[in-house]
């Protein structure tokens, strides 16, 4: 929203930045840009899906899968196949929640986001059982 962008540019002017904000905070942000497509409000949901804290980078993932749901947005797409990459979102080998959201969003997405969901998934056992359980019997986007 305009008035999203004004108040961010405002912490901004006061010598607040995104990263330097408590997580809280980054939070909120993420949630208030999450329907708009204003420059300042692009920065702040990819700033938030490589946060350093992992519920500010699950709720990126899962307000990016909301707002381009059933568009195949491939530039969302792109954004959450690399944040799955992140090695903060996982432990050992062992994925992390954020992991799950992402999957999720890519699902929601649609498009090409199904084909890199079932890529991504195959990584561990965990996220393959998991694209299973959120993909409808039967569909496969490798044969689409």
């Amino acid at each position: 929203t305009a008035l999203a962008s004004f108040l961010f540019f405002q912490a901004s002017k006061a010598g607040q930045n995104f990263e330097t904000m408590a997580w809280e905070w980054r939070m909120a942000w993420v949630r208030a840009c999450a329907q708009s497509s204003s420059k300042t409000c692009s920065h702040i949901m990819q700033w938030g899906l490589f946060d350093k804290a992992l519920v500010v980078r699950a709720e990126a993932a899962s307000r990016l899968g909301e707002r381009f749901a059933g568009s195949g947005h491939k530039p969302a797409i792109r954004l959450l196949n690399t944040a799955y990459r992140v090695q903060q979102n996982q432990r050992s080998d062992t994925p992390l929640f954020v992991q799950f959201r992402i999957l999720q969003a890519l699902k929601q997405i649609g498009g090409d986001g199904l084909k890199v969901g079932q890529q991504l998934a195959l990584n561990t056992k965990q996220t393959s059982k998991y694209w299973a359980s959120i993909m409808p019997s039967g569909k496969n986007p490798q044969k689409q």
